[in-house]
């Protein structure tokens, strides 16, 4: 008996729970995988009956692999923000900031890319040390998307997808700004993280060493 307003509210909610009751770096179980899903598949159906074919879900192939996106589009071409999360966090965690993006007139695409996610949660694809590598396939493909400047892109990093962000503006040109929410700059500092953050990077690398 919902109207359409009331059901897209409703279902980005069911999403949000859905996601919080997976996040972070508890053990990937079977339990966990299902929450996760059940999150993205609420996204889905939330953002598909809000913009229709303003929204898309997109696939990024990348090193035999494929990946995906969320990618919010403006009526005619606009510039992307391109979300990069970190490491305990999934694409559709992000919507309020896509949706306050779309609204300042932007292109907006949140991504899993290797170790994220959809990537890690579904299909058990781990992080790559040339992730920046990555996000620039990322931007091939929205570039591809008609309405999306991929020449004129923003990168917005949290985390440790902050300092992806860096990397991926020293080597692709067509990142012209970078909004860094608290990025690690180096790792030596590793022996005195928390425990829960040394747990998750070794789920999101596949290291079980203090070597690796």
């Amino acid at each position: 008996g919902m109207d359409s307003d009331a059901r897209i509210a409703a279902l980005r909610q069911l999403s949000y729970l859905g996601h919080m009751a997976q996040w972070g770096c508890l053990p990937i179980t079977p339990q966990r995988v299902e929450l996760y899903r059940y999150a993205r598949d609420r996204y889905i159906d939330a953002e598909e009956l809000a913009h229709g074919d303003g929204w898309r879900r997109l696939a990024i192939d990348w090193r035999s692999n494929r990946y995906f996106a969320n990618l919010h589009l403006q009526p005619g071409t606009a510039p992307m923000v391109l979300i990069v999360h970190g490491i305990d966090g999934c694409k559709e965690e992000h919507l309020s900031t896509e949706l306050a993006l779309h609204r300042a007139g932007y292109a907006t695409m949140c991504v899993d890319g290797p170790g994220q996610g959809e990537a890690l949660l579904l299909d058990g694809l781990l992080w790559s040390a040339d992730f920046h590598l990555f996000l620039s396939a990322a931007i091939d493909a929205a570039g591809a998307v008609p309405g999306v400047d991929a020449s004129q892109t923003g990168l917005l990093g949290i985390s440790i997808g902050a300092m992806w962000c860096y990397q991926a503006a020293a080597h692709d040109d067509r990142v012209k700004a970078i909004f860094d929410l608290g990025a690690p700059l180096h790792s030596r500092k590793f022996p005195s993280l928390p425990f829960l953050i040394k747990t998750r990077l070794c789920q999101v690398t596949g290291a079980r060493s203090d070597a690796d």
